[in-house]
């Protein structure tokens, strides 16, 4: 293409001598110019090619981890507490509360020490791939709309995983109130069955310090595994529309390739 315009260009020239090196010069630049479009052009396209499918991989990498964020969620809401789902025990401490504000008795008291200690954790939610979308400066280039989807779910992500070492710690200070009282308790029981009880006269005082301390700790436990178990239902919704987006727009994505191939065949 080039020589073909070199060949015009010095015949243009050819025909008015005094002008033939000015012309000549300004064909020069213009080719130049040309050639330096053409090639910007082909680089833009093979960029933009290039960015293309490095946003399928993306996406796909994203719909990957979002996949082990519900799995990881669910596992805490359903399996994290000694087999038992957290609304079974946030309904279990409930039934403990009014068994326990009239005092006790053996049978409540049995019911009591076999049930479980509840242990929180960690949401520990997989961000590597956001993570790397920033890194590598490759997320301010996606289109604004998934933009905003992508940091306001792992902005909540950030915002729930604070609040639940929030309550992590909340926990934590009701076990200690229970150190030599009902956990202490609940150890005998497990060793000498309801004949422990005998070493606990504490369990029939309403008054006592221990009685008062349990009673604390089961209002805060039942507090704590409802907030938590909220939580993890929202952050599960929240984890599953934007799969679904992710899917959406992956899907009208690859419609689109399809479309435009099959135009150009």
């Amino acid at each position: 293409m080039i020589p073909f315009f070199r060949k015009i260009r010095k015949q243009f020239a050819d025909d008015n001598k005094p002008l033939k090196y000015m012309r000549y010069a300004i064909g020069e630049i213009v080719l130049v110019v040309i050639g330096i479009l053409i090639a910007l052009s082909i680089n833009n396209w093979n960029e933009k090619i290039k960015f293309k499918n490095k946003t399928h991989i993306m996406l796909s990498s994203l719909s990957q981890e979002l996949d082990q964020n519900t799995a990881r969620l669910r596992y805490m809401k359903e399996v994290s507490t000694h087999l038992w789902s957290m609304e079974k025990a946030s309904k279990r401490f409930d039934s403990l509360l009014v068994m326990f504000q009239d005092g006790a008795n053996i049978k409540e008291i049995q019911i009591l020490c076999e049930s479980p200690l509840v242990r929180f954790n960690e949401f520990n939610l997989n961000t590597s791939v956001y993570e790397e979308m920033i890194s590598a400066g490759t997320l301010s280039r996606l289109e604004r709309k998934l933009v905003s989807k992508i940091n306001m779910y792992y902005k909540s992500i950030e915002r729930e995983s604070k609040y639940n070492s929030s309550t992590l710690s909340e926990q934590k200070n009701a076990v200690q109130l229970i150190q030599y009282g009902y956990r202490q308790l609940k150890r005998d029981y497990q060793s000498f069955g309801l004949s422990a009880i005998e070493k606990h006269s504490w369990i029939f005082d309403m008054d006592s310090k221990n009685y008062n301390d349990l009673i604390t700790y089961l209002e805060d436990l039942k507090r704590c595994t409802t907030t938590s178990y909220n939580r993890i239902q929202r952050l599960i919704e929240a984890t599953e529309e934007f799969k679904i987006y992710i899917i959406e727009l992956s899907e009208k994505k690859r419609a689109l390739k399809n479309s435009i191939r099959t135009k150009a065949n």
